[in-house]
């Protein structure tokens, strides 16, 4: 990953906790979006992005996104316990 790249992924990871933190709810999914796309391999940023899905509602979207978290690290537990397992 370029400098650039973890930079903006820093920044929009900020702007999104920040936009939760002021109930800015769909702001902040864009953000995390955002990160999302700059950072495709990142378990914890599915789980995030899952988890404000989940919030919506958009449960098999959620869904999804727990499951490419489980292909990205298998051993990530939190993962596996979102699924019921």
């Amino acid at each position: 990953m370029s400098v650039n790249t973890a930079l903006n992924a820093w920044f929009y990871r900020q702007m999104a906790i920040w936009a939760g933190l002021l109930k800015r709810d769909e702001l902040s999914l864009e953000y995390w979006e955002r990160v999302r796309a700059l950072r495709p391999r990142d378990a914890a940023t599915a789980l995030t992005v899952a988890h404000r899905r989940a919030e919506r509602g958009e449960h098999r979207e959620a869904v999804a996104l727990v499951e490419k978290a489980i292909e990205i690290d298998p051993d990530r537990a939190p993962a596996w316990f979102n699924l019921g397992f």
